[in-house]
């Protein structure tokens, strides 16, 4: 038989980032995650990265719980890591290299954790030819709910 006791292993605190792509259209938007793990409920929200040549906005916060249990030398060990997630969509209102400086936050304790930098390149649009597409009924006029035909040339 197992032991009955199941005790749990305190994990530290710690900070990552993460930037959904390293390269994009000048125009776009890409996401960056900033993620707390086994931070606790009175850890400060980092502040809004300040991206030159880029437009940052919060785009929002969630947060999940993993579980796991272990057997290590005949005894049950539980793992808990609580991950909160701050989310922030960038968008270089022009082409070129961009650095993402380190996000800080202060833990409970009063420790300043930091991320690492993290860096994206916006550039140009590629250039296209001009379309012109013309939108055709096959009816002057229809009642609700009656199926016309559109063309599309």
């Amino acid at each position: 038989m197992l032991g009955a006791a199941s005790p749990a292993i305190a994990q530290a605190t710690s900070i990552r980032a993460s930037l959904s792509a390293t390269e994009l259209y000048a125009g776009d938007q890409i996401q960056l995650s900033v993620d707390i793990i086994n931070g606790s409920d009175t850890t400060r929200a980092p502040t809004t990265p300040e991206i030159p040549g880029c437009r940052v906005t919060f785009a929002g916060r969630s947060s999940s719980t993993q579980m796991r249990t272990d057997i290590r030398n005949g005894r049950r060990v539980t793992t808990n890591e609580t991950t909160i997630s701050y989310r922030y969509l960038i968008m270089p209102t022009r082409t070129g290299e961009f650095a993402v400086p380190p996000v800080a936050i202060t833990t409970a304790e009063g420790r300043v954790l930091r991320t690492e930098p993290q860096s994206f390149r916006a550039i140009a649009t590629p250039a296209s030819e001009s379309a012109t597409l013309e939108l055709s009924v096959d009816a002057a006029s229809a009642f609700v709910g009656e199926p016309v035909r559109l063309r599309l040339t």
